[in-house]
């Protein structure tokens, strides 16, 4: 379940991930998850962002209480498409051809991994790319870390 990995995660890690997210892709979620911006009282200086925050806050908590695995997917999919690196070199590791991380092959072989390979393989990721987000990577792709 792909909105677990998300639910565990620190709020300000989780609000990076979404912004990752093209603008047009975050409004189809918060559409599809009725997340409305509030209102604004005209009387009130309203700080740049904040409505934007806020509706951050809002994902954040319905993704905690309700399962959506589609919208977490686009999430991590965005998320992961600007580490195109550390996809590349995760991928090098397990032997799959691919174009600067992107590939066309079955992606098994992460699930098929010992403990011991997948905890070698994170140490690997994380010494060259940000620990949490080598994590994450071999988390989201069902290796055993």
């Amino acid at each position: 379940m792909v909105t677990e990995l998300l639910r565990d995660i620190d709020p300000d890690k989780f609000r990076d991930i979404v912004l990752q997210s093209p603008k047009q892709v975050r409004e189809m979620i918060f559409d599809r998850l009725a997340i409305k911006k509030k209102p604004t009282n005209s009387t009130k200086f309203v700080k740049p962002g904040e409505k934007n925050e806020e509706r951050l806050r809002e994902l954040f908590s319905k993704l905690k209480e309700e399962e959506d695995d589609e919208v977490a997917e686009e999430l991590l999919r965005n998320y992961f498409l600007k580490r195109r690196d550390l996809l590349a070199d995760a991928l090098d590791a397990i032997g799959v051809p691919h174009q600067h991380g992107l590939t066309d092959h079955e992606l098994d072989k992460f699930e098929k991994l010992s403990k011991a390979e997948a905890e070698k393989l994170l140490a690997t990721l994380s010494k060259k790319h940000d620990a949490f987000d080598a994590k994450l990577y071999l988390k989201y792709m069902k290796a055993p870390v």
